[in-house]
């Protein structure tokens, strides 16, 4: 079935690049770029590995509860002869993950689409997507979805404000987008509460403002037998990104799945994942031992920061 899946979306975005190619305004790899980012194909590779979904008060770090109660004033955020954005309320109804409503009002000639680009919930860099396009020359609600599992890891119980920028695409051929200004949507929560519960893990380094933890999770209901978190913080006044290299798992090469984005002083908790078929194919059905190196890099021109030497975590 997971085969099945990654085929579809293999085709799909084969006849998304050749509807492209028959214009030669663009490049293609603008062409693909846009549309990878507008997918958000992030969550179909997420969907491809072994992480079971979290229900409302589950979580591997202890107790959690959602604070469904806070809410968002009405604002307009983008306004132009062409679009306009205004954000309407914050929903918690519909699902686990929470909503912010948006109305837009396209006033142009093309369907649009909207992503989120670095956002970020009481300092800690979080993923959205918003949940349909605005067709030409029409008004529509359309709602940025906030993934419940980043709140969680985080330890996020009360949002108390919003930050991100907006990307505005031209959504027939990807061939336009406008990226506005940083946003900041601030909720009725007291500002004097805590942005988050304290989420603490076993040190793997620390290098001039840029600290990284792990934390596992041991639950017979995983498929590796526990999960793992890695917690960072960019303590520094750039930003950067970090990836994950050379991951082997019990001494076999896995392809590794970690790579965040973090503004500067933010923080970030992010899963490490593993590709299910590697882990069957290396029969590991727990994870004893881990070990590879972390980049960091400018966020905004990919130049190398440091490389860390070989980490190694072996659990018990």
């Amino acid at each position: 079935m997971k085969k099945t899946k990654i085929n579809y979306i293999s085709m799909f975005l084969v006849l998304i690049l050749c509807g492209c190619s028959s214009s030669a305004k663009v490049p293609v790899d603008l062409y693909v770029a846009e549309t990878i980012a507008a997918m958000d194909l992030e969550a179909t590779y997420a969907a491809e590995h072994s992480t079971p979904e979290l229900t409302e008060g589950d979580s591997p770090f202890g107790e959690f509860t959602l604070n469904r109660a806070v809410t968002v004033a009405e604002s307009l955020v983008y306004d132009t002869d062409q679009v306009r954005i205004t954000v309407k309320s914050l929903n918690f109804v519909h699902s686990l993950n929470p909503e912010l409503l948006f109305m837009v009002e396209n006033n142009s000639d093309n369907e649009l689409s909207l992503r989120a680009l670095d956002m970020q919930i009481n300092r800690f860099m979080m993923t959205g997507v918003f949940d349909s396009s605005i067709p030409a020359r029409s008004s529509k609600n359309v709602a940025l979805r906030i993934n419940y599992d980043d709140l969680v890891a985080s330890g996020v119980e009360t949002i108390q404000y919003f930050e991100f920028s907006l990307a505005i695409d031209e959504s027939q051929t990807w061939s336009q987008s406008i990226t506005t200004e940083r946003i900041r949507v601030i909720s009725s929560a007291d500002p004097s509460s805590v942005l988050s519960l304290e989420r603490e893990g076993t040190l793997l380094m620390e290098h001039e403002g840029i600290r990284l933890s792990i934390l596992r999770d041991e639950n017979p209901n995983y498929d590796t037998g526990a999960r793992f978190f890695i917690l960072a913080e960019n303590n520094t006044d750039i930003d950067i990104q970090l990836s994950m290299l050379g991951l082997q798992v019990n001494g076999h090469e896995i392809t590794p799945s970690y790579s965040t984005k973090l503004l500067a002083g933010m923080k970030s908790v992010k899963e490490l994942t593993f590709v299910e078929s590697q882990l069957i194919a290396h029969d590991i059905h727990r994870i004893d031992r881990l070990s590879y190196r972390l980049e960091a890099t400018r966020k905004d021109n990919s130049e190398i920061l440091f490389n860390s030497g070989l980490i190694e975590s072996n659990f018990d």
